[in-house]
């Protein structure tokens, strides 16, 4: 049902299981943001896990947002949990989903469009996600292609942003040091 607000139509995920076979979600057609000029971003990180990213997945991969942060949990299980006698548990693995272009995402995660590093030393007030995803935004609407910040040429890797939206550096304790 979230994915749906974002996707007006078409596959959301594939749930594959022993007992039940191959379930297809589809987008319900009733979203409120479906509009494809209505741009949107989904922020994640490595704690980004189960739903968040069979939503993220299917956001990215039906072209309906950039996803920005760090790469997902990577998981792609449903689990039954079941207390034990003794009051443990144990979780049981009944299926696994899929991406609309039928992706694992195990166990890599959802990888993001735009990759946003966080600096030791980043005071927890800050919000790097956010952050760069408001000039993501922004850049977007002034109609300019928002741009990663550029790579060492042959880095082969996937652009690391750091934004630049407040007007002060941080040293390792979290205290301002210095105007940029």
């Amino acid at each position: 049902n979230l994915a749906s607000e974002f996707i007006k139509s078409g596959l959301v995920f594939t749930q594959e299981s022993e007992a039940e076979g191959i379930t297809r979600w589809q987008a319900t057609g009733n979203g409120l943001a479906t509009d494809p000029k209505i741009p949107l971003v989904v922020l994640v990180n490595n704690g980004s896990a189960s739903a968040s990213e069979i939503v993220s997945a299917a956001l990215k991969e039906r072209g309906r947002a950039t996803v920005i942060g760090q790469h997902t949990y990577g998981k792609n299980t449903v689990q039954l949990w079941s207390r034990l006698e003794n009051g443990g548990g144990v979780r049981i693995t009944i299926s696994r989903w899929f991406t609309p272009d039928h992706h694992s995402v195990a166990p890599d995660g959802v990888q993001p469009d735009v990759e946003v590093t966080v600096p030791d030393g980043t005071p927890p007030e800050r919000d790097l996600y956010l952050e760069r995803a408001i000039t993501f935004i922004q850049q977007r609407a002034l109609g300019g292609t928002p741009q990663a910040s550029p790579q060492p040429s042959g880095s082969g890797e996937s652009s690391r942003l750091v934004p630049a939206l407040s007007p002060t550096s941080y040293d390792v304790s979290g205290l301002a040091i210095a105007p940029v």
